[in-house]
């Protein structure tokens, strides 16, 4: 989504995005427990467009 915004070209690059969001998962009954197993939580994703010598 973030890409299709405008039209890009390979002069602009590296190109760094970052974003942050909750995600929601189903776990099965029972895996539930402490901080590691949970239903909702807060991910951030990084990435870096680069061209192989950069």
């Amino acid at each position: 989504v973030m890409y299709e915004q405008r039209l890009r070209s390979w002069r602009e690059l590296p190109i760094r995005w970052a974003d942050f969001g909750a995600l929601h998962r189903n776990e099965h009954s029972g895996a539930l427990g402490g901080l590691t197993r949970v239903r909702r939580f807060c991910q951030d994703d990084a990435h870096i467009f680069c061209t192989p010598e950069q």
